[in-house]
This record gives structure tokens, sequence and C-alpha cells, in this order.
């Protein structure tokens, strides 16, 4: 449920206008740590959305200067993650 968002330790929310950037962000982080990522819907998330993550201690980054479909972002963002902290080529232990 929702109660979980609260134990991630980092909370991200794309946003095409923010400053930083989702790979200077996940540099601060280790891997291993649990991210909350969140992507809005197709036309953006609204001003009071984003008060609401504000809120709620997410942080404001972009994927880079395009904004991209739903679908692309998420797994655009997932790929940036792993390639981050290195764990895009492991393979799980058994």
């Amino acid at each position: 449920g929702l109660e979980t968002l609260y134990q991630t330790d980092t909370r991200i929310v794309l946003d095409p206008t923010a400053t930083d950037s989702l790979t200077d962000r996940l540099g601060f982080a280790h891997s291993g740590t649990s991210v909350c990522l969140l992507i809005g819907p197709e036309g953006g998330l609204s001003e009071r959305d984003f008060l609401l993550t504000d809120k709620a201690g997410f942080e404001r980054v972009k994927l880079g200067p395009r904004v991209l479909r739903v679908e692309t972002a998420a797994i655009a963002a997932c790929t940036i993650a792993q390639a981050n902290w290195g764990d895009l080529l492991e393979t799980p232990e058994a």
C-alpha cells in the first residue's frame, strides 16, 4: 500500500522543468537503495500534483531535454538507475 512509499530511501518524481537530472540525483544514492519513481500521465502532472509530491518528500528531476511517452519514460528511468548503480548486466544470485 501507500505506507511503503514512506519507507523508501529516495522518492523521485519526473518533471521536465526540473533543474537536476535523474542521473545526477542517483549519483548520490548507492546500489541497494530503495527508490520510488513517480511518472505522470501523458500531458504531465498538474501543479497541484507537484505540490502534493513536494509535500510527500519527492525530489523533482528530469530525464533529459526531451519529453518521453509514459511507457518509454518508465523503461528509461529504470535503465538509468540500473546503469548508474552498475547492476544492469549482473545476474541475480540463485
